[in-house]
Order: C-alpha cells, then sequence, then structure tokens
C-alpha cells in the first residue's frame, strides 16, 4: 500500500503540484478516513488532459462511483 502511494504520488505531481490531507468522506457503507491531493494555493487550476481524465474515470467505474459527480465537475469547470 505504501509503494502505492509513491506511484500516485509520482503520477499526481506532489509535493511540486499538490499536498496532500486526510479527510472523512460518506460511503454508502458509511464514513471512511481518505488521503486526497489538493492542489497548492499558489497554482492556477489547467485542463487536464484526455489520459488523465479516462483513467479518473476508470477509478469511478472500478470503485462504483457514481459517474454523475465527475461529469458536473468536467461540465462546472469546462472553462478553464
Amino acid at each position: 500500500m505504501e509503494n502505492d502511494e509513491k506511484s500516485l504520488d509520482i503520477y499526481e505531481g506532489y509535493p511540486r503540484f499538490y499536498f496532500k490531507q486526510n479527510v472523512m468522506v460518506d460511503l454508502p457503507s458509511g464514513k471512511k478516513k481518505a488521503m486526497v491531493y489538493i492542489m497548492d494555493l499558489k497554482r492556477k487550476p489547467g485542463r487536464p488532459n484526455q489520459r488523465y481524465v479516462e483513467s479518473i474515470r476508470e477509478g469511478y467505474i472500478s470503485n462504483d462511483l457514481d459517474i454523475l459527480y465527475l461529469e458536473r465537475s468536467r461540465f462546472e469547470f469546462a472553462g478553464v
């Protein structure tokens, strides 16, 4: 698991672009602690490339998450 997080850190650009924070999330099975990457506040958001978006989509599907959240966020930030 630790190696997975290290690999994900590299993929996500931690610590150059993001910092990590633990948060509690509500899931149908109850509350769970999750680690999230948060963009460095000094940086401006940009449009992710299609490969990145597809990897996020695959993660949603693999984890039975509601794909509408992803689609809404893409629509809301379409002008970025």
